[in-house]
């Protein structure tokens, strides 16, 4: 069973410091440039994956970009702006697909938010709709597919698909009005990162209570909150956009914070940490490029990738259904690499873990073999990171657990096995 979180426990900071070394293999990378795609500016401001296998692009419109969208396919560049969509002029650091596909569009300062559907773009802004600022620092979707929005000045809205519900420091217990990320963890609670000297606030939806981290209640090294993520275990990661050159990871009562930057004045831009199917850390920074931390070791990536590289300011990376890794920098464009080519040493070997049938109903056999722990934990998540599923695995010495999920909606799932410290992926389709 999950602990609940005591609040006035006291909190234990370690702190490790790391020298990162610099890949240069392991991974095959593309680039796409303005020489070899559909890009006509590198500087790419965000980027996001839906369910389909999209990747799409967002990026500042003036004189360096004539548009403000874009959709790679794999294939096709597809390009959007104010002449042939529905969206407001105005440059886009912000993109979220939810679980139906719909794409959600954060503008930078005028535009509101967008939805569009694969047909119809609709826009949400403050003169049509209950939407709290036109200006979307952070989308977020939650396990009801609900939008949740942050502005950097206003404060949160929420929206349900029909009724806006906003939030600032009037009506709700929160440091300022400047959120710039929001994530969700594994206890149905709601983290929300400030900029403006605020720190995080979490709130627990089961109660509607509040818990504030900051530099002067707790160990957190900073109150400039730039990105916040959730890791395959639950734990929670942050990224600071001011007075700290590195991570903090929340484990529900410690706080560790990590260091591995070569220069104090590197930071993490908004919203820029993701985990993939292996539970490893990526996140671009300003001035270093893209890491990469697998639990023990930093990995800071150069040649071909630039080692001293300016991430895009807004998700600069992200992950889609394929594991496959993209990565905006500002210079030299997207780069993308499947990351299942990668092995992390911490993995069950490929035969140790299977399941079957797939695609299935919902009713599946996983298969453990070698695996002599009487404990094992067993997470399903769907596309979103958010776990739908969880069982603790009895071992007895069988090899195989069935599974039946049949209530889950349709779709692609991730089954993760955790074993003490290592854990394995496998996706599997709902039918």
């Amino acid at each position: 069973m999950k602990g609940k979180l005591n609040k006035k426990s006291m909190t234990l900071l370690v702190s490790c410091s790391f020298i990162a070394q610099i890949c240069f293999a392991q991974y095959n990378w593309t680039n796409y440039d303005t020489s070899n795609s559909g890009m006509v500016t590198n500087d790419i401001r965000c980027i996001s994956n839906d369910r389909l296998g999209n990747t799409w692009l967002g990026f500042t419109v003036g004189s360096f970009s004539p548009y403000q969208l874009i959709k790679f396919d794999g294939t096709n560049w597809t390009t959007y702006d104010t002449s042939n969509s529905g969206l407001p002029f105005d440059g886009i650091i912000s993109l979220k697909a939810d679980t139906n596909n719909n794409l959600w569009v954060g503008s930078q300062s005028t535009g509101g938010l967008i939805k569009y559907d694969g047909t119809t773009w609709t826009v949400y802004n403050t003169s049509n709709s209950g939407i709290i600022s036109n200006s979307i620092s952070s989308i977020a979707l939650d396990n009801m597919n609900r939008i949740w929005v942050g502005s950097f000045q206003w404060g949160l809205s929420i929206f349900d698909g029909t009724t806006w519900v906003s939030h600032n420091q009037l009506n709700w217990s929160i440091p300022n009005n400047c959120i710039h990320c929001i994530a969700f963890d594994d206890s149905n609670k709601v983290w929300f990162g400030f900029d403006c000297n605020g720190g995080i606030a979490v709130l627990n939806l089961s109660d509607s209570s509040w818990t504030y981290y900051n530099t002067g209640n707790s160990n957190l090294p900073s109150n400039y909150i730039s990105s916040i993520a959730k890791d395959t275990l639950g734990n929670m990661w942050v990224g600071f956009a001011l007075q700290f050159p590195g991570v903090a990871k929340f484990s529900g009562s410690n706080w560790t914070t990590f260091t591995p930057f070569q220069d104090s004045n590197t930071w993490i831009p908004y919203n820029s940490m993701v985990f993939d199917n292996d539970n490893n850390l990526w996140m671009g920074t300003m001035g270093e490029g893209l890491y990469k931390f697998d639990g023990t070791n930093w990995t800071q990536f150069g040649n071909p990738l630039p080692d001293t590289g300016i991430s895009s300011l807004y998700q600069s990376v992200s992950i889609n259904v394929d594991n496959k890794l993209w990565y905006g920098e500002a210079h030299t464009g997207l780069w993308t690499t499947d990351l299942t080519i990668g092995i992390n040493e911490n993995n069950f070997k490929s035969n140790e873990f299977a399941l079957y049938p797939n695609p299935n109903d919902g009713s599946f056999v996983v298969v453990l073999r070698g695996i002599h722990e009487q404990k094992i934990k067993l997470n399903i998540y769907s596309v979103l990171g958010q776990i739908v599923y969880e069982e603790e695995i009895h071992n007895n010495g069988s090899g195989s657990k069935k599974i039946n999920v049949n209530g889950l909606a349709p779709g692609l799932y991730f089954v993760g096995i955790i074993v003490n410290d290592k854990t394995f992926n496998a996706k599997f389709i709902k039918q």
